[in-house]
């Protein structure tokens, strides 16, 4: 669909704001939970509960309904969401049961989870080109500005307004309904198609193209939305227990001080390749970490908030770097689907870590449970260190190779070589160490994106081959009426064929036969 730049920018506003306020709303409990503790006789464990009924919706939301808004649009799922946060907000006025607190949470999190892969696809479909970050920063920042918010906007009203227990719901009421008039007004930027009901069928899948990246990704959300879990489900408790505060603003600071940061740490991560991010931010966040334990064991509340601050900050920047990497070079139809799996991950971190935690309260003590959580952030930081990668570095390093190979190309041996190295490298490519495979998914799986990035890599290596025939026409081997270019098409063309056959029947024997097939046509045109 084509819109101007001004509807565009009309669009991207409200998407923003949107996701601002499903967060927001979503972090508005947060600060009364020590209310529900004090005043109904709520456990840390019904507390933790509280985490995973908003985690567990928020997963179903995912895995059911994330690739909707690429059918329906982004409006009417959006609109959706907003719907069901204020219905969540509605309920949670009169808290006084587990399992009224339970029911809102579940709402919510129906809510947040449609939330979570569709507005923020509209997010990045609205986007301005430039800055290159600002769509993966705008989508993976944008929540944790949210619950900033939320989070510091309940603890002020718990603490100084009236209603205490009802009027930060009533505001986050308000704030969705501004956000659902601001989409109204906005365009769409995805055509309704069919296919909505088939869509429901639950489906976890990221693009063959950046499906090597995905590994690292998780453990940088496992651990940074684990640990933002641990701060909605145990800082309470915490706060009051070792750093002697029960100020339910003091617990919307806190909350925030993890959050908001991050959307400052993001662009710093914009400045580096994803990789150099990835590593930094994870180094950083275990940095932040170390410092979270240590204070709480001395129980220093201002070291605290400083070494949140800097996990946070942290955090931002390793989040935004694994989005840039899963959205790298996506289309419109695929980001719904690439932002559920991203949250899937996300909430999963966020409930199933809660979960045992909340079990294990009962055993262990609260620094005990904070340095569970430490242990988390070392091995994702030492995974990352050592498993992060740049989308499409190895086929950069492919055609490297390549051209180390083909800029020496001057006769028939050295043809023969390369058809050798080629399927050395395919033989290899068995055991997922090589692109050459990774290549054959990207021409199969009919992803236009991916298709795209492959013909980009093979018409790169198809003029490099037309380069060394030319080269060898020129000796004298072939005849001079021979067309290299017409040559290096043939050859790429058997690489191609070959290389999807090996794929279907993993035998490397077909792409030998394929090559062979292509260097007997050369021969036949030698003097």
């Amino acid at each position: 669909m084509v819109h101007s730049g001004a509807t565009l920018r009309l669009a991207f506003l409200s998407a923003v704001v949107s996701l601002t306020a499903a967060f927001a709303a979503s972090a508005a409990p947060i600060p009364l939970f020590n209310t529900y503790r004090a005043e109904d006789g709520f456990t840390n464990f019904d507390i933790s509960l509280a985490v995973v009924s908003y985690g567990v919706p928020t997963l179903v939301a995912l895995l059911v309904m994330g690739r909707l808004s690429s059918h329906l649009g982004r409006r009417r799922t959006s609109l959706a969401s907003l719907g069901l946060l204020a219905l969540g907000c509605l309920l949670l006025l009169n808290v006084h049961d587990v399992g009224t607190l339970l029911a809102g949470r579940a709402l919510m999190g129906l809510g947040a989870g449609l939330a979570g892969s569709n507005v923020t696809a509209y997010v990045v479909d609205a986007a301005p080109s430039k800055p290159a970050w600002l769509a993966s920063v705008a989508s993976s920042q944008t929540p944790m500005i949210g619950l900033a918010i939320g989070a510091i906007a309940s603890g002020a009203l718990v603490q100084f307004g009236p209603w205490p227990r009802q009027l930060i719901y009533l505001a986050a009421v308000g704030f969705l309904l501004l956000s659902a008039a601001l989409i109204a007004l906005s365009p769409e930027t995805v055509p309704p198609t069919p296919g909505a009901w088939r869509s429901l069928r639950p489906s976890v899948t990221v693009p063959a193209r950046v499906r090597r990246l995905l590994p690292v990704a998780t453990a940088v959300f496992l651990s940074t939305w684990a640990t933002g879990a641990f701060y909605q489900a145990f800082v309470p408790a915490l706060a009051e227990e070792q750093l002697h505060t029960r100020s339910p603003l003091v617990l919307g600071l806190v909350f925030a001080a993890y959050m908001a940061p991050s959307a400052l740490g993001a662009p710093l991560g914009g400045r580096f390749t994803p990789a150099t991010a990835q590593r930094l931010g994870m180094v950083a966040f275990l940095a932040g970490m170390i410092g979270i334990i240590t204070a709480i064991a001395t129980s220093t509340l201002a070291s605290f908030i400083a070494a949140t601050v800097v996990a946070g900050a942290s955090q931002g920047i390793a989040i935004s770097a694994s989005t840039r990497c899963l959205l790298h070079e996506s289309t419109p139809a695929e980001r719904a689907p690439i932002f559920s799996v991203i949250y899937l991950i996300c909430y999963s971190a966020a409930a199933f870590p809660s979960l045992v935690a909340g079990r294990l309260s009962t055993t262990f003590s609260l620094p005990q449970i904070a340095l569970g959580y430490g242990g988390l952030a070392l091995a994702a930081t030492v995974f990352t260190l050592i498993a992060a990668r740049n989308p499409r570095a190895r086929f950069d390093r492919l055609l490297a190779t390549q051209e180390s190979l083909l800029t020496n190309l001057h006769s028939l041996r050295d043809l023969v070589h390369w058809r050798d190295e080629v399927v050395l490298l395919a033989q290899r490519g068995d055991n997922g160490t090589c692109p050459l495979g990774e290549l054959a998914d990207l021409l199969a799986n009919g992803d236009e994106a991916g298709r795209s990035t492959a013909r980009a890599i093979f018409t790169a290596w198809e003029s490099l081959l037309a380069g060394g025939l030319t080269r060898v026409r020129d000796s004298g081997e072939l005849a001079p009426d021979a067309d290299p270019q017409r040559l290096a098409t043939g050859l790429m063309a058997a690489l191609q064929g070959g290389l999807l056959l090996t794929r279907t029947t993993r035998d490397v024997r077909q792409l030998e036969v394929a090559l062979d097939q292509a260097l007997g046509y050369v021969r036949a045109v030698t003097r």
